[in-house]
Formats: structure tokens, C-alpha cells, sequence
């Protein structure tokens, strides 16, 4: 148990919890990591303009690769033994696992970064694209290996199903970054683009270091459990076996993926210069697309994000114990939260596109390509929870070739697509791709667990609400618009009538009934209904 059992409340939230609170907790720790991220963001972009960002997002594939090819797999490896261990009672065998894995990928890691940095010249000018990212590139690499092995740790709480730790090391790397970049604000945001991407990537790096930090913290101070009796030490030749069965696949889907997600964004500006765009005009639309509008579409996804996470080691766990109906109705009702929510996060963003962009990138005229992304949210919210049940289910194989196949189908949008129609091609090769992974990764979920698809809850009724919101929003906010003058009070009352109306609707059609609210909250309420 851990050290804070001096005091009882926080002592509570350590212990080990269920998925809906877990869920819970991730999502409200997701909702304020993505409320602090919005202001982050909001700062970075009007500081460092939409050139500035186009060059910053030049830097982030390189980072992304690197950590994703040390730690995505061994990160949800580690989730799932520590989970199994867990619940045999072997808790000396779940603190092994993690600091063996940390051990291991800090060492990679290092090697990985120092060849990196002893070719930096060359991943510059020929990887990126752009000799300005060298300054960026050159503070961010050597952070890499301390912050890829510290993952080894937040993977151990995520098995532990304790999510707490990682929740606060979220907040702490967001509070961080607002905080340092608005103390160095005035040092960097007059010098050229280099020093603003330099600047953008401090502010990264430090968030970074904060987060696994916090959780190192978490850990240090955690007392052990005392472990059953009669337990086998997993050796560290079991433990690297184990985790390599697990990850292998998984850090190949990862680092497949992130290599052609890589090329894919660094192909995106030069095929936008073969459209008839300069190179400023191309960075320019680019850092729009994916510092700006894209960050928008994904704020919703802290419920999805937070419900993956807390899937992998729950489903894990029933498989190990062999309560394969509990985890099927895990499955089930989490798809189903998945696809009504992301039909009305969706809507209200397909209603109120123009709006948001206006009031959070004022003049950046980022409205037509948030109202384009916006038909490809409730796929995209979808993949993330289908990843979570299927990596829970040991299908790592299957999500690698599914991902493989929509990454190519972007790739080829983008170099066959762009040149002809812009950045238009790119998203809907977004719209497409999504699509399809979400087919194909629902396909292989109930192929595997042996579930029906219910066409009519998951899909028909939540689209029909979500077209009846979309057809009466602009009449909404001519009504609301008679009552408010302010554009903020407008948005607000117009998407929360909107988005009432849907949510209504389902209601009526049974989509949601009072026993899935009671689901979904992550306490017992029935000891309240007498009041």
C-alpha cells in the first residue's frame, strides 16, 4: 500500500480502482490537462504564429518517432504483466517488470539519441527538411532517454489500475509548461523562427521532465505490498521474454506507424509547395492544420483516451482470471459510450466550426478546415477506444496490419492528392482513413470476443440525433443571437441547447437509459436515491 496512508482521503484515491472510476479520474485529469493544453496551445500559436508552428510541428514527428519506438509497446507490455501479476498477488514480481524495463529502454534510448546528435546536420537537412529545427532538435534529443525510461513507471500504475499518479504528472506537465514558456515569453517570441520553435520546444521539453518527475515521485514514495507466499522471482531473461512477446508487435505497429506518420507529415508541406504554395505560404497552412485545427477536434478525446487506458489493464485481467463475460460488457459498453459521444462532439463541431476557430485563433481563418476535420471525429475517437480493447485483448498484430493499411492510405492522398486539391486532399484522407481503421478494428473486436454489433443503438439512433442537432442549431443561434450580443455567450447558450437537444433525443430513443448513467458515474448513488 502506499506511504500515504497517513492520510485517508488520499490514501482512497491510491487504492486500486474500478474501471468507471478509473475512467473517472483519467477523464477529469484529461479534462484539465486539455483545458491547460487549449491555453498552452492558444499562447504557443498567437506568440509564434502559424509559420511558427508549421516549423515547431516539423520537430515533433522526429521526437514522436523516437519515444514512440522506445516506449509504446513496452509502456502497455508492462500494463498487462503488471496487471497479471497483480492479481496472482506477485507484487515483487510487478516492481521488477518495471525497473527492468526502465533500465533497458534508458540504455537504448541513449544509444539511439547519441547517433542522432553525432548526425544532427544531416537528420536536419535531409530527415526534416529544415535547417532552422537544429536548435530545437539539439535541447530535445538528449532528454529523450530520461523521459522514455520513466515511462517503464506510469505503464507499473497503469497495471496497478492506480491511476492517480499519472493523472496529477499530466496536470503537473501542463502547469509547467504554461508557466515556463510565460516567464521566457519576451526572450524568444521577438527573435527569428528559429529561436520560436526553440522556444515552443522548451516549453516541451520541461513539460515532459515535470511529468515523469511527478511520477518518479509517486513511486519513490509508494511502500511495497507484501506479495502471496510461495511466489516465483520472474528472472530477468523471463521478464525481457515476456516483454518482447508483448511489445515487439505493438512497438512495430508503433514505430511503423509513427515512421510513416513521420514521412507523411513531412511530405505534407513539400506537396503543398507542388500545389502552387511558396514555402511560407505551405508551413503557414500546415501549422494551422495541425497546431491549430487539429488540437480543437481531439479536446473531446480525453474521455476515449482515458477509457483506452483504463481498458488494457481491466481486460487483461479478466482474460487472466477468466471472466470473459465481464470483460465482454466492459467491450460493449464502452463502443457504445465511444460512438454516441463522438456523434455529438462531432455534430456540435460540424455546427459551430466557424465560431470556435474565431474566438480561439481570431483572424487565422482556421474555421474551414476545422469544419472539414470535424467529419472525422466520431472515427477518430472510435479507433481510440478499439485500440485499448484489442491491445487488452492481445491482438497487437491485428491492430499493426490495420494501422499499416491507413497509414498508406494517407500517404497516398497525400503525395497524389495534395497537388491537385490542397489540403483538402489531406483531410479527407483523414475522414477515409479513419474510417476504415475503425471498420476494421471493430471487425476483429467481435470477431474475437464473440459480441454483435447493435446497429441500431450504435449507430442509427445516435446519427439521427446528431442530424436532427445539426439541422437545428442555425436556428438556434439566430434565436440565442436575438437575446446575447456577445459571441461567447452566443456560442456557449447555442452549442449547449444543441448539444441538450441530441442528448435528449437519445434519451427518448432509449439509447440511454437511467441504469447506463448509473454506469457511467464512477460512485454508488443508489445509497442517495431515497433523497
Amino acid at each position: 500500500m502506499p506511504c500515504f496512508r497517513q492520510c485517508g482521503v488520499i490514501r482512497g484515491f491510491m487504492r486500486r480502482k474500478s474501471l468507471k472510476q478509473n475512467t473517472f479520474i483519467l477523464t477529469i485529469a484529461g479534462f484539465i490537462v486539455k483545458l491547460l493544453g487549449f491555453f498552452y496551445r492558444i499562447f504557443i500559436a498567437n506568440s509564434i504564429g502559424a509559420e511558427g508552428m508549421g516549423l515547431y510541428q516539423l520537430v515533433l514527428p522526429v521526437y514522436n518517432l523516437i519515444l514512440l519506438g522506445l516506449t509504446a509497446g513496452v509502456g502497455i507490455a508492462i500494463s498487462r504483466l503488471v496487471a497479471e501479476e497483480t492479481a496472482r498477488g506477485n507484487y515483487k514480481n510487478a516492481k521488477r517488470i518495471a525497473v527492468f524495463s526502465g533500465v533497458s529502454i534508458f540504455i537504448s534510448g541513449t544509444v539511439i539519441v547519441a547517433v542522432m546528435l553525432l548526425n544532427l546536420d544531416l537528420v536536419v537537412n535531409i530527415f526534416v527538411g529544415d535547417v532552422r529545427t537544429k536548435s530545437a532538435l539539439y535541447y530535445l534529443l538528449p532528454t529523450i532517454p530520461v523521459i522514455a525510461a520513466f515511462t517503464s513507471l506510469k505503464g507499473y500504475f497503469y497495471g496497478r489500475q492506480e491511476m492517480v499518479p499519472n493523472a496529477i504528472s499530466q496536470v503537473a506537465e501542463q502547469v509547467t509548461k504554461l508557466v515556463v514558456v510565460y516567464l521566457i515569453a519576451d526572450i524568444f517570441i521577438k527573435g527569428d523562427l528559429e529561436q520560436k520553435c526553440l522556444f515552443a520546444t522548451i516549453g516541451l521539453i520541461t513539460g515532459e521532465l515535470a511529468n515523469v518527475l511527478t511520477v518518479f515521485i509517486a513511486y519513490r514514495i509508494r511502500k511495497a505490498d507484501k506479495s502471496v507466499q510461495n511466489q516465483r522471482i520472474m528472472r530477468k531473461r523471463d521478464i525481457a521474454r515476456a516483454l518482447l512477446r508483448i511489445s515487439l508487435p505493438i512497438t512495430t505497429n508503433r514505430l511503423v506507424i509513427s515512421l510513416l506518420g513521420t514521412v507523411e507529415f513531412l511530405w505534407i508541406p513539400q506537396r503543398l509547395s507542388v500545389y502552387g504554395l511558396s514555402n511560407t505560404e505551405a508551413l503557414t497552412q500546415y501549422g494551422k492544420l495541425t497546431g491549430m485545427a487539429s488540437p480543437v477536434i481531439a479536446f473531446p478525446s480525453m474521455l476515449t483516451a482515458a477509457l483506452a487506458t483504463a481498458l488494457v489493464p481491466a481486460i487483461a485481467e479478466a482474460v487472466a482470471t477468466r471472466r470473459m463475460n465481464r470483460a465482454n460488457r466492459q467491450i460493449s459498453r464502452s463502443i457504445r459510450v465511444t460512438v454516441v459521444l463522438g456523434f455529438l462532439f462531432s455534430s456540435l463541431f460540424i455546427c459551430f466550426a466557424h465560431e470556435i476557430s474565431d474566438l480561439i485563433y481570431p483572424g487565422q481563418n482556421v474555421g474551414h478546415m476545422l469544419y472539414l476535420l470535424s467529419f472525422t471525429g466520431v472515427f477518430f475517437y472510435l479507433q481510440q477506444t478499439l485500440l485499448g480493447i484489442l491491445n487488452g485483448l492481445g491482438k497487437e498484430t491485428a491492430t499493426l496490419t490495420h494501422s499499416m493499411i491507413t497509414s498508406l492510405v494517407r500517404l497516398a492522398f497525400v503525395w497524389f492528392g495534395i497537388p491537385y486539391f490542397g489540403l483538402n486532399a489531406y483531410i479527407i484522407a483523414l475522414i477515409v482513413s479513419n474510417l476504415l481503421g475503425a471498420i476494421l478494428n471493430m471487425n476483429t473486436t467481435i470477431k474475437t470476443t464473440g459480441m454483435s454489433l447493435d446497429f441500431g443503438d450504435w449507430i442509427i439512433k445516435p446519427l439521427v440525433a446528431s442530424i436532427s442537432g445539426i439541422i437545428a442549431a442555425p436556428i438556434i443561434k439566430m434565436v440565442v443571437a436575438l437575446v446575447f450580443t456577445s459571441r461567447v455567450m452566443v456560442l456557449i447558450f447555442s452549442a449547449g441547447i444543441s448539444g441538450g437537444l441530441m442528448v435528449a433525443m437519445l434519451i427518448l430513443m432509449g439509447v440511454f437509459e437511467i441504469k447506463d448513467m448509473r454506469h457511467m458515474i464512477p460512485f454508488n448513488i443508489d445509497k442517495y436515491r431515497k433523497i
